[in-house]
């Protein structure tokens, strides 16, 4: 009787077994797509002293991972925004995806930005080809702005950890004060609580965030008690977002600009 029970589990595994890796689905290189990670994407080049700086712009790919190098075509569609002309403010120097990775970006040269032209912005189009014969919705486009003032970080740990360590809301006044106060270095600051890691990312634990959290307030505070009469104001572009994860420019606008330590979280 023991012998015909275990052969029935053994049976009844072995069918689970098999139902769980028919469900295992298998990509094929036909499948893939590479796509921007925002649909609008900024880049500082304050303090960047070079006449021709080059532009990383992360992307994100669907489908297998291959063992060769995939490029892709990129487009400049015609938009209401672009003020950048290919050939005289920008050039595409490569569109690719490295061999064994998950991820891809297109590389520019721009020209240097003058206080006459302080920023420039063009739409980027990816197109479907053998390498990526798909689109994803929504993230075959992007704007793609590049400034010489401070601009919203475009690195995911960092807006997640500034979004919740020192306000849901975000301002070029706020941006310089932050950078003044911790250096550089705060416009690459993130935490993460998983095993991704990203190499342009410089990663703190949750106590060095606390401290810093309540060391930038205290400093605020101090600021504005002894300057009562001109305490640190956001800048006019002031939003205030729901998530570190929704776009720029999409947030909330109040109707006063508010102080920034107001809206400090402490």
């Amino acid at each position: 009787m023991k012998a015909r029970y275990i052969i029935s589990y053994l049976v009844a595994a072995m069918s689970l077994i098999a139902c769980k890796q028919e469900e295992i689905p298998v990509y094929d290189v036909k499948d893939s797509a590479v796509f921007f990670k925002r649909a609008s994407i900024e880049f500082s080049l304050k303090g960047n002293n070079d006449p021709q700086p080059e532009i990383r712009i992360p992307l994100e790919v669907f489908g297998p991972v291959c063992d060769y190098e995939r490029v892709f075509q990129v487009a400049i569609p015609d938009s209401s925004y672009n003020d950048a002309v290919l050939g005289r403010d920008f050039e595409i120097i490569s569109s690719k995806v490295p061999a064994g990775a998950m991820e891809g970006e297109i590389i520019i040269k721009v020209q240097g930005l003058t206080n006459e032209t302080p920023s420039h912005t063009v739409a980027m189009e990816i197109l479907p080809d053998k390498n990526f014969p798909h689109s994803v919705k929504d993230r075959e486009c992007a704007k793609v702005t590049w400034s010489k003032d401070f601009v919203r970080p475009d690195n995911q740990y960092t807006r997640q950890a500034w979004y919740n360590f020192f306000c849901t809301g975000y301002s070029k006044a706020l941006h310089e004060l932050l950078y003044d106060y911790f250096g550089e270095e705060i416009e690459r600051a993130g935490y993460s609580s998983g095993a991704m890691k990203d190499e342009n990312t410089v990663y703190h634990v949750n106590t060095w965030w606390y401290g810093a959290q309540s060391e930038f307030f205290d400093f605020v505070r101090k600021h504005d008690r002894e300057n009562p009469d001109s305490p640190y104001m956001h800048s006019a572009d002031y939003e205030i977002y729901t998530s570190y994860t929704q776009e720029t420019g999409t947030g909330i606008k109040p109707q006063v600009i508010p102080t920034i330590q107001s809206t400090l979280i402490h």
